[in-house]
């Protein structure tokens, strides 16, 4: 179980260069594994207020990691979705996560 823990705390802390927060990175794989959402359907999914998912959102667009578009459904709305650089930035993170993973395992 320590050792579980520890994992935890190591997921949790940046690597080094990463400039991606952990808050961030949930978001980014959310929108990897669903596809593009309305940014109150992230937040439910995300169990966060809309207005901090909002934030989160307005700094992943300034960085260009992920991109608005209308929703086809309620053009009124936007959905969000993945850049091909957020694609690219949630992989390497997602990488280097599963990197560190099998190395605390490795003497398993």
């Amino acid at each position: 179980m320590h050792a579980l823990l520890g994992i935890g705390r190591l997921m949790r802390q940046r690597a080094q260069g990463e400039t991606l927060d952990t808050g961030s990175f949930w978001l980014l794989k959310a929108l990897a594994a669903s596809g593009p959402l309305r940014v109150t359907d992230l937040a439910v999914w995300a169990n966060l207020d809309a207005s901090t998912v909002s934030r989160h959102v307005a700094q992943l667009h300034t960085a260009g990691l992920i991109e608005r578009t209308p929703d086809p459904v309620d053009g009124r709305a936007q959905r969000v979705k993945l850049s091909d650089a957020g694609a690219v930035r949630i992989d390497a993170a997602l990488r280097s996560r599963r990197a560190l993973i099998e190395k605390c395992l490795e003497s398993w």
